[in-house]
């Protein structure tokens, strides 16, 4: 019955936010789907992951564990804490990192949050994703504060990982 009912929350969830119910994992909040993501992540030496100055705790702590115990580097992106900027701007921080050589065999990672806590800038997710893609990069992000304040649409986004937080603002 409890897997009956889990099922039926997920293929709801899914159904709201332009997903498929098997994409859907359902946590205690944004910094746990963090922690599942990075935690569930086959990362090696040599591995980098590509995020910004401003994030929040719940993605930097998940990103320290990965460089720390196994040895993936972190580039950081400087965030300027002005609250406007370009598409092609923000675009530019990112490829600056991705376009940079990696070891033989390693995969690259984009990480950041849609929506930056510190200062309420909005970054472009669907164009950062398809940025990553065409350097072969993961996406990762962090919606904790879209979630529930804007119409999401998963899919849309391009984004291969999407923490949000049904907790918040729903």
């Amino acid at each position: 019955d409890l897997w009956r009912t889990l099922g039926q929350r997920q293929a709801s969830v899914a159904a709201t936010y332009g997903a498929n119910a098997n994409e859907i994992v359902l946590s205690y909040n944004t910094s746990d789907g963090c922690n599942l993501i990075f935690g569930g992540t086959p990362w090696n030496p040599g591995d980098r992951i590509i995020t910004t100055t401003m994030e929040h705790p719940g993605m930097v702590g998940p990103l320290c564990w990965a460089r720390d115990y196994h040895g993936v580097e972190v580039a950081i992106v400087e965030i300027p804490s002005r609250f406007t900027a370009t598409v092609d701007e923000v675009l530019s921080w990112f490829e600056a990192e991705l376009r940079r050589p990696l070891p033989a065999g390693a995969k690259q990672y984009v990480a950041f949050s849609e929506i930056f806590y510190k200062n309420g800038m909005r970054l472009p997710v669907p164009e950062i994703a398809a940025l990553a893609r065409s350097y072969g990069a993961y996406s990762i992000c962090d919606t904790a504060h879209g979630w529930g304040m804007m119409p999401i649409h998963c899919h849309d986004y391009g984004v291969d990982f999407l923490a949000g937080a049904g907790h918040k603002w729903l």
